[in-house]
């Protein structure tokens, strides 16, 4: 009786880690993240396992690679001596789409004939404004042959304490780049990584129970303000940030924002615009920096020719991440600003 129950426990055992593995072996195809590296200093907080590839067919479809500081950036490119610098969060990772259809992708096509990255993604999952302006002096110093900055933000609204925060600078360690993290790393957290890169159930397992919680990721990073502040008091709190970014580099800088949109019952399409947008276009003004709203483009291409800027056939259109019309729109825009320097 009891070696037939063994047996049948080892049935069960061996169905299960079969059924892991065919699904591994789908997600590998179909849905990879890959390993994430966590550090003190630098820009970002984080940065992907370096030269990998990221695949997402979850949302879009895209195949992206990380470069060797951890961004997801071409291979074997060699950075051009004046670069584009865009920074932001997944918007600008653009896991959704191809490589070749990402605005930086598209305006560095754009920018140089030549085969070398003059337009540098630099961008985490949930990398907000905030975070941005506490990293940014040391994306400038990882970075220093940054010519125009491109910040890309989607929502203007956030609380006075973030704005604060934003506030204390990330030091930069040239010892904390993707490739030196990595090199560094133990034995047995190597082979943590390359669980999470070659048997990719976990991830796939930990979206699902996200996705079954209601806990996807706010693409738009609104945030809960714990109390209503005046125009003036949320004014003088942005203007410090970008007083700061204006220290930290005397080139061009350009906020790019995209805002939201709702896809109305009359088949319009509507701007969601939050409340402290025009308090931040005064302040960019202010500190001699560009705020390129991309609303009149977005509303402008969708009466010509019905395009939405965000969401895939195999989500919801006017949700989510920017598509393929939506990066091809900010990738003119974007050409059309810098040119004008």
């Amino acid at each position: 009786m009891k070696k037939s129950f063994f047996i049948q426990l080892m049935q069960w055992i061996g169905a299960l880690l079969l059924a892991m593995a065919i699904v591994s072996v789908v997600g590998f195809f179909y849905y990879r993240p890959v390993g994430w590296l966590e550090r003190d200093k630098n820009a970002t907080s984080a940065v992907w396992e370096p030269n990998t590839v990221v695949v997402n067919f979850l949302e879009g479809g895209g195949i992206t690679r990380v470069d060797s500081h951890g961004y997801t950036n071409p291979w074997g490119k060699e950075l051009d001596d004046e670069l584009v610098l865009c920074i932001g969060a997944s918007y600008v990772q653009s896991k959704e789409v191809m490589e070749n259809k990402k605005y930086t992708s598209l305006l560095n096509e754009m920018l140089t004939s030549e085969d070398k990255l003059k337009v540098y993604n630099l961008s985490r999952d949930a990398y907000l404004y905030p975070e941005i302006v506490a990293g940014f002096s040391a994306a400038i110093q990882e970075f220093p042959q940054t010519k125009v900055a491109v910040i890309d933000i989607s929502n203007t609204d956030y609380s006075l304490e973030e704005l604060k925060k934003a506030l204390i600078q990330r030091e930069y360690s040239p010892e904390q780049t993707g490739d030196k993290l990595y090199a560094e790393l133990p034995a047995i957290e190597k082979i943590k990584i390359k669980v999470k890169d070659y048997f990719p159930i976990t991830s796939i397992l930990k979206h699902q129970m996200s996705q079954m919680q209601g806990e996807g990721v706010d693409v738009t990073g609104a945030t809960k303000r714990t109390q209503e502040v005046s125009e003036a008091q949320y004014g003088e709190a942005l203007d410090a940030t970008m007083k700061q970014m204006r220290e930290a580099f005397s080139g061009e800088i350009i906020i790019l924002y995209h805002p939201s949109v709702l896809l109305n019952e009359d088949g319009s399409m509507s701007l969601n615009q939050p409340k402290y947008r025009d308090v931040f276009e005064e302040m960019c003004q202010q500190n001699g920096i560009v705020f390129a709203d991309m609303g009149d483009d977005f509303l402008q291409a969708y009466e010509e020719r019905k395009e939405v800027p965000y969401g895939f056939q195999n989500v919801t259109i006017g949700e989510g991440h920017l598509n393929k019309y939506g990066h091809k729109m900010i990738a003119k825009r974007l050409y059309d600003l810098i040119e004008k320097e």
